[in-house]
């Protein structure tokens, strides 16, 4: 087995380069022996883990625009929304976003967009201008500015240039390559050479990153050449290439670095693409390859798509007549889309050279006939992949979904419908009695129209096989168009997920039934004759307006509304998360910190636990004086739980956490990082096992005796409890074995923050951003995505609230594809987990700009603080506080009246953390405290014995 660790991109073990390149003597032999293995009618990964991932394949995707006609792509669904209208332009942002492009540049296209990413090319990172030293050449008295790791560059420079060149020359379809031109290697710029000023220096070496980053791109293109099918292994041949080249064999350390780095990053949405003219181009057999590289390409045909002949290669995606009729039929939704300015030429000036060349010094071919025949039978397997797909492809088209529509690869209508019935079988036995009064509500009001906040799918049917259909999210513009497509009979309600189905695979009107008069198609609407002549049409019957919204007036529920969330009371405060009892408090100065506070500070006391002081004006004092006692105590970090006065539950002997109800299990956690992960779970005495089939995993000690202090028997009930209070949380279920990676088509996808907000350094969003910025925020939190969001507790959890509804966070995980937590091998050595939620999708909630500085990196700026910045501020506690809920009211109402500004997460004056430090001192202080005491308890008295 393999000691190399793993990458993010492949989880599965996989075989050392160095097991393979034993295979047989010598380099031709190794090759040779590999391809008679690879080369059997019967391939070894023919009979792989049916889990394994595969890599994205061809769909064709057809679109019409008004101004250029048919746009076909084998990867992306939609076309961009911002284009490069100047194909000559050659500035970072504009290289990020598509732009047309021709056989000769198509390694544009690969451009990352986020070039510094792992250790290959941190090098690249940092301010330029603090690598500029000033440099006197050895024995003359000639001085100059240099740039200080220009060597570190040109050595990265010559290991790029070796593995593109070899890839692309040594591959064993190479005469097949149309000419490629690269002309941009940052040797042509003098970052090496001494300057006479600073600002020379400086200006090469700002002009020489972004020249790495094109040979990055380059680099990238001609490895995509070498793609496998399966993501754990699509780099493993052509390493294996590189590592044992007889003449120029790369480091297999190096290797791996590679691997790590934008070179080989194959994920979703880091490359721009671009637009080809599908009638001169002669890339049409190494589409399947950048398919595999998650590299969108869209060919331009034109108003006519059959007015000249083109390759053999591109007749799969020469759209016929009633693809044109379809993709006309939805022009509507990207009319308003700018796409760049293409002039196609005539049939007969397209010529197809024979002749592959490239501006690449050439090397000797190694590469044989059978190492041709091993890329042929890698990726034909079954299904030869990289020919045009057959008419009616059964197994590919269908195992592609659309990422966060709850449908599964291959599942059809009928399998989907029974699945979701069983779901909402399952949330109506566990429902509360007022989640029951606002399903019942949402499918009362359901009878009439769809609601503001709903989600509409529509089934659409495949290209290709016309017996599957796909599920997909409408947007906005194509809801109300689509919703008079179908009777009352095809359309489905989920009350439980407040989400549509407008399904076209239903009987418009089932045997014995009618249609009502409005949504007869001939009927619905008459034409009224306006003063100037034209006609417009009015609906014939006014829909009847929607049921009344049931009262909730109760704090259990106010979180669920979204504008009236209601913090517990400083006195249930205490209580609940500190165990602090006010009726038993008494002064103690034996035990008061440094920082004490007279009792006629009581109004200190409560700014420091984040209340406001002016709703306890006419408190009794007896109460004021109990909140100084308790800030006096809590701000002593070396008091221990056993030395608290009796008003703390740690200190009573009568406080006992119950395992027979509630068990508590002690885990690592899932990142190999320090600390201790608690796992509550159900007793042996439980009925919680019988309701939800996943635990709680918490790292806080303190919230772990919050769950016993609450009285809850269930863990649904807990998870409610912190889903109220606004506590961070995961649910977890118990595997037995680590979880593979989820397929790359069912992640959560989100733009990346460099993607929206590369701008220039005095830019200001303005209304439109941030109106922009909702509604994205507000579609990824309605996705599954929006369920993991909610239990991250604090600023994040109070975006979530009014939209993801707390069923969906007790359905428990849904693809179960990260490790929260793993327990000891003496306990089984399974392992806890939840849906992935990386930084990525905290980043997007937050609204993160990246704004351009004259000086060193981007500087982030975001509408909200980010995940790390939020912590960093005054308002950050164990729950949400009623000084939370003051700064986001206040904050929201002045990015909603137009009064738009953002702050930065650094340590400038315009920081969050600087702007929002608050108290942050003394809650931080007190909240420490009280989670070091909550840990002592668990870990050593004998009155918490719930272990399992």
């Amino acid at each position: 087995m393999s000691n190399r660790p793993p990458s993010p991109h492949r989880r599965v073990p996989r075989a050392d380069l160095t097991e393979r390149a034993q295979i047989g003597s010598g380099y031709r032999g190794g090759i040779r022996a590999e391809l008679e293995r690879t080369s059997h009618p019967e391939p070894a990964f023919a009979h792989a883990d049916p889990k394994r991932i595969l890599l994205p394949q061809i769909y064709r995707y057809a679109t019409w625009h008004p101004d250029i006609g048919v746009v076909v792509s084998p990867l992306s669904r939609a076309l961009p929304n911002e284009v490069c209208q100047d194909p000559t332009l050659s500035t970072r942002d504009s290289l990020e976003i598509p732009r047309y492009l021709e056989d000769s540049n198509l390694w544009l296209a690969f451009f990352p967009r986020n070039p510094y990413r792992g250790a290959l090319f941190s090098i690249l990172r940092g301010d330029l201008e603090k690598k500029i030293v000033k440099h006197t050449v050895l024995g003359s008295h000639y001085s100059g500015y240099q740039l200080s790791v220009a060597p570190e560059w040109a050595e990265l420079e010559t290991q790029l240039h070796n593995v593109a060149t070899f890839c692309l020359h040594e591959h064993p379809r190479s005469n097949s390559f149309p000419k490629v031109v690269f002309e941009d290697s940052p040797h042509c710029i003098p970052y090496r050479s001494l300057h006479q000023t600073r600002q020379d220096a400086m200006n090469a070496a700002i002009d020489a990153r972004l020249a790495f980053c094109k040979l990055a791109a380059f680099t990238s293109f001609t490895l995509s050449l070498w793609l496998t099918r399966f993501e754990d292994d699509c780099f493993d041949l052509v390493f294996q290439q590189l590592a044992n080249h007889p003449r120029y064999p790369a480091p297999r350390e190096w290797l791996m670095l590679l691997e790590d780095s934008c070179v080989c990053d194959i994920s979703g949405g880091t490359r721009p693409g671009g637009f080809l003219d599908p009638f001169a181009t002669r890339w049409g057999d190494h589409i399947t390859r950048f398919t595999r590289a998650s590299v969108p390409i869209w060919f331009v045909w034109g108003m006519d798509p059959l007015r000249a002949p083109i390759q053999p290669s591109m007749m799969s995606f020469r759209p016929n007549a009633s693809v044109v009729r379809d993709a006309k039929h939805r022009k509507a939704v990207f009319a308003e889309i700018v796409l760049p300015h293409v002039i196609l030429p005539q049939a007969s000036t397209y010529s197809f050279d024979d002749e592959p060349s490239s501006t690449l010094p050439a090397r000797p071919t190694l590469a044989s006939e059978a190492l041709s025949n091993a890329l042929d039978d890698e990726d034909r397997g079954r299904v030869d992949l990289d020919r045009p797909p057959s008419p009616n492809p059964e197994a590919e088209p269908r195992a592609k979904v659309e990422a966060n529509s709850r449908q599964k690869p291959r599942e059809m209508w009928p399998e989907f419908y029974q699945r979701l019935m069983e779901g909402l079988e399952r949330r109506k036995a566990r429902e509360s009695p007022l989640e029951k009064q606002e399903r019942e509500w949402r499918e009362k009001a359901a009878l009439k129209s769809y609601g503001k906040k709903s989600t509409i799918y529509e089934w659409e049917q495949d290209f290709e096989d016309k017996s599957f259909y796909r599920r997909r999210c409408l947007k906005k513009a194509e809801v109300l168009d689509a919703w008079q497509s179908y009777s009352k009979f095809q359309r489905v309600y989920w009350s439980h997920l407040d989400e549509w189905d407008l399904c076209p695979q239903l009987p418009r009107c089932p045997p014995g039934e009618t249609l009502p008069f409005d949504e007869d198609e001939d009927e619905a609407y008459y034409f009224d004759d306006q003063p100037d002549g034209s006609l417009v049409y009015k609906y014939a019957s006014v829909p009847e307006p929607l049921p009344a919204r049931p009262p909730t007036s109760t704090a259990e529920n106010a979180h669920e509304d979204g504008n009236d969330v209601e913090p517990l009371s400083l006195q249930e405060y205490l209580h609940l998360q500190h165990g602090f009892d006010v009726s038993k408090a008494s002064w103690t100065p034996g035990l008061h910190s440094e920082v004490k506070l007279e009792p006629t500070k009581w109004e200190i006391a409560f700014k420091r636990l984040l209340y406001d002081p002016s709703e306890a004006k006419n408190a009794d004092p007896a109460f004021l004086q109990a909140i100084v006692e308790f800030h006096n105590v809590a701000t002593r970090p070396d008091v221990h739980y056993k030395s608290l006065p009796p008003s703390w539950d740690l200190k009573d002997v009568e406080f006992h956490c119950d395992a027979r109800i509630l068990g508590c299990q002690r885990a690592y956690p899932g990142q190999l990082e320090d600390g201790t992960m608690y796992i509550l779970r159900p007793g042996p005495e439980s009925t919680s096992a019988h309701v939800a089939d996943w635990f709680i995993a918490t790292r806080s000690a303190s919230t772990v005796l919050l769950a016993y202090r609450s009285g809850c028997t269930t863990i649904v009930d807990i998870a409610r409890l912190f889903l109220r209070l606004g506590i961070a949380f995961r649910t977890v279920r118990e595997v037995a074995t680590r979880p593979l990676p989820r397929p790359r088509h069912l992640r959560t996808r989100v733009a990346s923050p460099y993607i929206r907000g590369r701008e220039e350094a005095k830019f200001r969003p303005q209304v439109n951003d941030y109106k922009s910025y909702v509604a994205d925020r507000d579609t990824l939190l309605r996705s599954p995505a929006g369920r993991v969001i909610r239990t991250v507790g604090g600023l994040f959890w109070r975006f979530t609230s009014g939209i993801v509804q707390d069923a969906f966070v007790l359905d428990g995980p849904s693809f179960g594809d990260e490790v929260v937590a793993r327990s000891e091998k003496k306990q089984g050595g399974s392992y806890f987990v939840d849906d992935l939620l990386d930084l990525r999708t905290l980043d997007f909630i937050s609204g993160v700009f990246f704004l351009k500085s004259t000086v060193g990196d981007p500087k982030d700026c975001s509408f909200w603080p980010r995940y790390t910045n939020w912590s960093q501020t005054g308002y950050a506690s164990d729950q949400w506080s009623p000084a939370a809920e003051q700064f986001f009211q206040t904050r929201s109402a002045e990015l909603e009246a137009g009064r738009i500004s953002i702050l930065g997460g650094g340590a400038g004056n315009e920081s969050w953390r600087i702007k929002h430090k608050q108290q942050m001192k003394f809650v931080k202080l007190i909240s420490n405290h009280n989670e070091a005491q909550a840990a002592a308890f668990i870990d050593r008295s004998s009155r918490f014995t719930p272990f399992y």
